[in-house]
């Protein structure tokens, strides 16, 4: 059928069936206008044709074929207008006159206005109609020709590229151009000026090859780079004479006889890729406690997988390249104001586990201010210009320059990605991960129905822009592209579309446009690894993973119960958006009582209140699953638990359920990939999955896994249930489709393939770029004819949310810390007070346990009574004087301590031999503090190693982490990362001694209630982060000064006074406010004059301040000390017998919300 078309076949095989036929399409037409799909022709078929016989005699026949390939028709009498898809990506579209079964073949344009009469029939009849061609401008582009090739586009191009460099002396000195152009911040690369002629840089490959050949294989560039430098050779060839020479014959071989293989290999080994942006801008893009939060979900764990194995990769090839410059990674995203617990409220933030790689947050910001609230994917797009303004010059900014490659994610990543690719003439990736369209049937034609929800207009239109600008497309697997047999893709869907009222695509995008990828992501595997590898276990969650699944107890984190523990489990965990279909699985499960004596159900995504929501999709799935559970009365056999964002704890949730022999679901409707499905095959977990998308690749049906059909629930959960009833009777079939998938994950999923590709695809299509410059500005011009007067347009109509914006000047994302001061005061004195900054007590009934520091037997003694009466446990203490009360610390249950030396080592082990250590390390001795001690404890760094062994290898001690502390009242925020990247030297070197691996890292203290606090919070959070990637460390801060200081003042008396000259010798710093209140007279009559105040004792040695000038004061007068709640008491002097107050004081601070 591929070189006949069905115009040419149809008439033969109706009337093959002329009677029925006749009968047939006038039933088709007997109603009304109306759009049908296969399955509505089909059941019109079945009530015509009424004899089974004669029935499949017509569908088995000629006629048959047409009609099983045919994805709609429009039925506007007297016609039926096909449009028929014999292959994936090959559509013919033909009408027929259903009173005389004429046929006629009709272009996608025709075939379109068939569609409009239905819905708009006045638009339809509009000449002046705008329709959208971007077919016109790839005349010139060769294109891929079987369906199977789809998706190959890196590989296309290197032949379509080896064969023009072969060919014309022009393409062959675009080539030479291009590697000319090749620098890093301005220093060239590869080749200079000196070699700008095709034959001159043969005949310097031949002499220079000749040359490198003669030193040794692993010698260094360094050793003959000179020379090289002399005959127009640049850095980049490769770091030792073994890779140069691989790649100068690469080169030689390209320009004498150019193949495929060559090409893209040599691509592979250019230096073209140093700095990489990366947008994905809605929903709660972060590290921790953002999964399940509204739109937001897998695509976040994707990209932040997808950039670990980016830079790993950049790093790699750079190091080969002979290179020393570091990668730059930003993976751009909305920063919210208002980011509900996340990160997101944080312009920069080091991404775990790399070296090299941020997430840069930018606001959305409309004339007003700054936009505080979280916006839906769906209502996003007013703001994406002014969001594209702001990037770009941050951007430039931070990576110093503009970057080498852009990619895009989702729709409003890939447009914004448009226009920075466009602006700054970069090559441009982007990455669907998944088209609306597809998603709701009829969307685009329906456009009076789904817009003012969902604003499709404004989302396929943005579609439309990024995915015909882009230079390569990303895509997961082969149907997201040009779907299956059954089913067009999702780009495909973009062929040939319209939406009544706004425009008319007839040529919107072509599946074997060479621009076309597949490089499916990988599994994470240090967090999804087999159930069957009981060492890397997360065994710390299982507690809580017990309680999550069978707890008797509902709460806000889950609810329902299952009865029967012993029941295997099925499993599911996704977003509650329609499409997920979570409310479709446990509806199958309801329905199939023989299931659900099998196994238990448990679904983990949402939260229970769908008022809570602020999507409404959400809300209304929600709303649904409660109805289904109790029309089902499923209480007893369901558990529903809440999203869960912790992907280390889910990892293991996936283990558990394994452990219990039970299965994964995932029966979305239409699911792009389906990063689920490859994290719970590679946990072991038997999976069954849509064949709706993706997962129809991922899985080899019966082998790996299972497909099952989302719109087709009792077949779909019948499958379920003869597998577990296979199971019961044979286990060896669980172990044989959990091995399976173990394998499958393992041949075809890593993100070191992934990464690979992608950088393959940078460098060959930034040529492919160049080499099509004239053809692509002029689609550039198409694009901003389109975008500019249309998706503007469209764009302003979407309603923007009511608040009040944030202004600028005012974005702040730091907490108050200002509650009301707790006990009047003296109205003379009130009014000098400032308000206490004592951090609020915790809400009631929810108190977390904060680990303690304590420093001597007293504070101990006290912590033992005091604290312990205040509900606060010993176990918690951590006592930072080891050396000097060891045994007394043993007894009263304190069992964390720290040392810094073999003597506090031996003690230890003498007295207290079960007691967890933290190594206290020496401070920077710079720290700009006003009390360093770094003199005083802490170990150096050439004595770690040694200390270590000894601590943990030989004595057999426990060493759990690391302490330090940069000093009382710190002046430098920067020293607090020097700091803490000492300490991760100590976790790097007891990996290296085998130490087992250390939990806590205590960042001390030095903090002080000003606005310093800020500075140095937001240095120790990015240190921490960068330097300390595992979330699940502990990290204690020791705030002692930071939350009494300011709280309390105090006001005391003038008790005496001498005129003349004291020579004081000590001099307390802590009292950094001095306030004369004179009750005699005003202030302003007062004469000023040099003093000196004392305590009590009035010794030289009681002196509190020196060198001020006060007023002249009289007996009785007041004198305010501010901030003393802080070291005053220990600051103090029994000198000449006067007593120290005996009362102990407890600050307490309420919190009034």
């Amino acid at each position: 059928m591929a070189t006949t078309t069905v115009a040419d076949i149809m008439p033969d095989a109706l009337k093959q069936s002329r009677y029925h036929m006749k009968r047939c399409f006038t039933r088709f037409i007997a109603t009304r206008r109306r759009l049908m799909k296969l399955k509505n022709l089909m059941e019109e078929i079945e009530n015509t044709i009424e004899d089974k016989a004669e029935r499949t005699k017509v569908l088995e026949g000629s006629l048959g074929q047409i009609l099983s390939s045919t994805q709609e028709a429009a039925v506007v009498p007297p016609y039926v207008a096909f449009a028929v898809r014999h292959n994936p990506g090959c559509w013919d579209y033909v009408k027929v006159n259903a009173e005389n079964l004429s046929v006629e073949a009709i272009s996608a344009k025709e075939y379109l206005k068939f569609k409009e009469m239905i819905f708009d029939e006045d638009w339809a009849k509009d000449d002046n109609a705008l329709e959208v061609d971007f077919g016109a401008f790839d005349y010139s582009n060769p294109r891929l020709a079987l369906p199977s090739s789809v998706g190959n586009g890196l590989n296309f191009v290197s032949k379509v590229l080896s064969s023009k460099i072969g060919g014309k002396p022009e393409d062959t000195q675009t080539f030479l151009d291009y590697l000319l152009d090749l620098n890093h911040q301005g220093e060239n690369l590869m080749i200079n000026e000196n070699l700008n002629g095709v034959s001159k840089l043969q005949a310097a490959l031949i002499v220079a090859e000749v040359f490198v050949s003669s030193f040794p294989k692993d010698a260094p560039y360094k050793d003959f780079e000179h020379k090289l430098k002399e005959w127009g050779f640049e850095k980049g060839w490769g770091e030792n004479a073994g890779r140069v020479r691989e790649t100068m014959r690469l080169l030689s071989e390209i320009l004498q006889a150019p193949d495929p293989i060559n090409m893209e290999s040599f691509f592979s080994r250019l230096p073209t890729t140093f700095n990489i942006v990366i947008f994905s801008i809605h929903g709660y893009f972060g590290q921790a406690d953002v999964l399940g939060l509204p739109d937001t979900g897998g695509q976040v764990v994707y990209i932040l997988d997808q950039v670990r194995a980016l830079e790993e990769e950049m790093l790699r090839r750079i190091k080969q390249q002979g290179l020393n410059m570091k990668p730059k990674i930003l993976v751009v995203t909305r920063l919210i104001p208002d980011a509900q617990g996340t990160t997101c409220n944080q312009e920069m933030e080091p991404i775990l586990n790399s070296s090299h790689s941020h997430i840069l947050r930018i606001p959305f910001r409309t004339e007003k201010g700054v936009l505080c609230q979280w916006v839906s994917r769906f209502d996003i797009y007013p703001y994406l210009e002014n969001y594209a303004k702001d990037a770009t010059a941050k951007i430039l900014e931070l990576m110093e320059g503009k970057p080498d490659l852009i990619i895009g994610n989702y729709t409003d990543g890939n447009l914004v990605a448009s226009l920075l690719a466009n602006k700054l003439g970069v090559t441009q990736g982007t990455i669907a991960h998944a088209l609306e369209k597809t998603k709701y049937e009829d969307s685009d034609v329906k456009l009076k129905e789904f817009d003012p929800k969902y604003h499709f207009s404004c989302q396929f239109t943005a579609d439309l822009l990024a995915m015909n600008a882009a230079d390569f497309i990303i895509t997961s697997t082969y149907q997201e592209i040009a779907g299956s047999e059954a089913r067009p893709g999702q780009y495909e869907s973009h062929t040939a579309f319209t939406m009544p009222g706004i425009y008319r695509v007839v040529s919107g995008i072509n599946v074997f446009d060479p621009k076309f990828n597949i490089a499916a992501p990988g599994a994470e595997q240090s967090s999804y690894f087999p159930f069957t590898e009981k060492q890397k276990r997360f065994v710390k969650f299982r507690p809580a993973i017990e309680e999550l699944l069978y707890s008797n107890e509902e709460n806000n984190e889950h609810i329902g119960l299952l009865a029967d523990k012993k029941k295997p489990i099925i499993f599911s965990m996704a977003r509650f958006d329609t499409v997920k279909n979570l409310t479709g699985l446990t509806e199958w499960y309801g329905k199939n009582k023989k299931l659900r004596n099998l196994v238990n159900l448990v679904i983990v995504g949402g939260f229970f209140d769908p008022s809570k929501s602020k999507d409404r999709e959400e809300a209304a799935e929600i709303k649904k699953m409660h109805g289904l559970i109790e029309n089902y009365k499923l209480k007893g056999q369901m558990r529903w638990i809440a999203a869960q964002p912790d992907k280390y704890r889910n990892s293991e949730l996936y283990r558990t359920i394994a452990d219990t022999k039970g299965a994964f679901v995932q029966p979305a409707l239409y699911e792009a990939f389906g990063l689920t499905v490859i994290e719970a095959m590679n946990c072991g977990l038997p999976t069954f999955a849509t064949h709706q998308g993706g997962p129809a690749e991922i899985i080899v049906d019966e082998v790996s896994g299972f497909h099952i059909d989302p719109y087709n629930g009792d077949e779909s959960s019948k499958k379920i249930t003869d597998f577990f009833e296979k199971c019961k009777v044979d286990s060896k079939n669980w172990n044989r489709i959990s091995e399976g998938g173990l394998k499958r994950i393992e041949e075809c999923y890593t993100w070191k393939i992934y990464a690979n590709k992608v950088l393959n695809m940078g460098s060959i299509y930034g040529f492919w770029r160049q080499f099509n410059v004239g053809q692509k500005q002029a689609k550039q011009r198409y694009f901003e004819m389109f975008y500019n007067p249309l998706f503007r347009k469209l764009a302003s109509n979407v309603p923007i949310p009511h608040e009040e914006p944030l202004p600028l000047a005012t974005l702040d994302t730091t907490q108050s810390q200002e509650p009301k001061l707790p006990l009047p005061v003296p109205a003379a004195v009130a009014k000098l007070l400032p308000l206490p900054t004592i951090a609020p007590k915790e809400t009631e009934g929810k108190q977390e346990e904060k680990q303690l520091e304590t420093s001597s037997r007293t504070e101990i003694a006290q912590y033992a009574g005091h604290w312990l009466c205040l509900c606060v446990s010993a176990s918690i203490i951590v006592y930072a004087m080891a050396i000097s009360h060891i045994k007394h610390s043993a007894a009263v249950g304190v069992n964390l301590t720290t040392f810094d030396s073999k003597l506090e080592v031996n003690k230890i082990k003498k007295w207290h031999p079960q007691c967890h250590l933290l190594l206290r390390i020496k401070a920077p001795s710079d720290s700009g503090s006003l009390r360093p001690l770094g003199k005083k404890f802490g170990v150096l760094p050439e004595e770690i190693e040694p200390l270590l062994h000894y601590a943990c290898n030989v004595v057999g001690l426990k060493v759990v982490g690391v302490s330090f502390h940069v000093g009382s009242i710190a002046q430098d925020p920067s020293i607090y990362c020097e700091a803490i990247a000492g300490a991760r030297v100590v976790f790097d070197v007891a990996y290296y001694l085998e130490i087992p691996k250390m939990q806590i890292l205590n960042v001390g203290g030095g903090f002080r209630s000003t606005l310093l606090l800020e500075e140095i919070a937001g240095v120790v959070n990015e240190a921490v982060q960068g330097y300390f990637p595992d979330p699940n460390l502990t990290i204690i801060a020791e705030p002692g000064r930071f939350f009494p200081e300011t709280v309390v003042t105090l006001v005391t008396h003038v008790i005496g006074k001498r005129l003349g000259t004291f020579r004081p010798t000590l001099y307390n710093s802590c009292f950094v406010g001095i306030k004369p209140l004179s009750v005699k007279a005003s202030e302003e009559s007062c004469q000023i004059c040099e003093s000196i105040i004392y305590g009590p004792s009035c010794d030289s040695l009681d002196a509190v301040a020196i060198d001020i000038k006060l007023p002249e004061l009289q007996l009785d007068d007041l004198i305010v000390f501010y901030n003393m709640g802080a070291y005053s008491k220990c600051a103090g002097t029994m000198f000449n017998g006067f007593d120290m107050l005996s009362t102990p004081t407890y600050l307490v601070s309420t919190n009034s919300s």
